[in-house]
């Protein structure tokens, strides 16, 4: 079962009205506060975690407001 409380960058991108490519080249070069991108020495492959308090404050949402986004878009 997928864990309720992890935000995946397609989900917060969805939140924010942007492409998810977009979120993930802001979060790449630190542009986009909302978490961390990072990629490991010798891999190409990036992982992105989204600290759901970030990604509330930056869009001017309560924690309650982020919850109720998350279950439309995840609907």
């Amino acid at each position: 079962m997928k864990n309720p409380r992890r935000i995946t960058s397609g989900e917060a991108a969805r939140v924010m009205g942007v492409d998810a490519l977009f979120l993930r080249t802001m979060m790449q070069q630190g542009r986009l506060p909302i978490g961390e991108a990072d990629v490991r020495e010798g891999c190409s492959r990036w992982n992105y975690l989204i600290s759901p308090k970030l990604l509330a404050d930056y869009m001017g949402m309560t924690m309650d407001e982020l919850w109720k986004e998350l279950e439309n878009v995840r609907s």
